[in-house]
């Protein structure tokens, strides 16, 4: 029972994964995130405190708070210069030599103020990874950094989502 339960549990996650991409009446596109891993069990609670979660919706204008929002007119947005790699948690670890994880995905999205020198400024949480990686890239995040967007030639501040991707093989 031991060797064909991971069986049953993987083709479990591929039959989800085909069914995620097909479109759907609600969701028009049906494109929808799908975790990577089967899990018999949640995953670890970290003990290290969480980065903070990103509100409902940003009202963000170059008129009232001076951050370019939504409206993208006339400003060229903002390229990365240097994006270093998240570390993988302690947990995340522990828990892919437990369940002898070979090809360990996840992702943790985050939403950053690129401000006018081209550094990351207040990181918020928007979908995460869990195991603890969340922490681990909102590290790697604050050191990122980037040609600032511009408008008019002058720079500008901008709030972006950055993705960053953790995977093993």
């Amino acid at each position: 029972m031991r060797k064909t339960g991971w069986l049953l549990a993987f083709l479990a996650t591929l039959a989800v994964a085909a069914w995620a991409q097909q479109p759907g009446p609600a969701t028009g596109s049906g494109r929808i995130h799908v975790p990577v891993i089967a899990k018999s069990h949640p995953a670890p609670r970290s003990t290290v405190s969480a980065p903070t979660p990103c509100p409902a919706a940003f009202y963000d204008s170059l008129k009232t708070d001076g951050i370019v929002g939504t409206d993208h007119d006339g400003v060229t947005l903002p390229k990365a210069l240097f994006r270093p790699e998240a570390q993988l948690s302690e947990e995340a670890r522990t828990y892919i030599q437990q369940q002898h994880i070979r090809n360990f995905k996840a992702s943790a999205q985050f939403i950053v103020v690129i401000d006018s020198k081209g550094s990351t400024q207040n990181p918020c949480l928007l979908k995460s990874a869990g195991y603890g990686l969340d922490v681990q890239a909102e590290k790697a995040v604050q050191q990122y950094k980037f040609a600032p967007a511009t408008k008019d030639g002058k720079p500008v501040p901008i709030r972006i989502v950055v993705e960053l991707k953790f995977k093993t093989y």
